[in-house]
């Protein structure tokens, strides 16, 4: 049996904490606006999905009994977190050259698709945590990811439009300079930890 209330009461802290998809949505935010968060949203929500289904049909489970292929999806996690990390200081300091160069609709989806894809965290969490919460349906835990979603999507929402009022009341480059360089070291932080971290 599904237990609904069990899974948010996880989901929250994990869904309301900044992790990749919040930094690349809120550096889309300031230089599209609030539309940006739209194909980081959409990326990071089919990332969830496929662990969500992978998870309820047990390959997720399979993997992780593989250290050599969780330790190649954290490297490939890792080098895309680098990549996007000095991407987005990039982006920063050249903001005034390269306006809205960052992400493209397409390059968000993708982006976020990919890391959401490679993200040991959330195979571990799909495969570990969310099993005592989900039953044993492959629907359940499409539900719960659906849940996941919409509980990220809110808050990465309310801290676009927050952040876009910000934008519209302070220097519009100034902030997107401060969005992309602090992204960007949250992104090479994140690639740090998970570097010394275990799977």
């Amino acid at each position: 049996m599904i237990d609904l209330l069990g899974f948010v009461f996880i989901i929250l802290p994990i869904a309301l904490s900044p992790g990749t998809s919040f930094v690349l949505a809120m550096s889309n935010v300031s230089i599209l606006g609030v539309k940006g968060i739209f194909p980081v949203l959409y990326g990071t929500s089919i990332g969830i999905t496929i662990h969500a289904l992978l998870a309820g049909i047990g390959v997720s489970g399979l993997l992780t009994k593989h250290h050599t292929v969780m330790s190649v999806m954290k490297l490939i996690g890792i080098t895309f977190l680098l990549f996007l990390g000095v991407r987005l200081i990039l982006n920063g300091i050249n903001s005034d050259r390269a306006q809205a160069k960052f992400l493209s609709a397409v390059s968000g989806v993708k982006d976020a698709f990919i890391l959401n894809l490679v993200n040991v965290r959330a195979i571990v969490l799909y495969v570990t945590v969310i099993p005592t919460v989900a039953g044993g349906k492959v629907l359940n835990f499409l539900l719960l990811s659906t849940v996941h979603i919409l509980i990220l999507a809110f808050w990465i929402a309310v801290c676009a439009i927050l952040l876009r009022s910000a934008n519209k009341r302070f220097q519009m480059n100034r902030i997107h300079l401060i969005t992309n360089v602090l992204g960007g070291l949250s992104l090479i932080g994140f690639a740090g930890k998970m570097l010394f971290e275990n799977i």
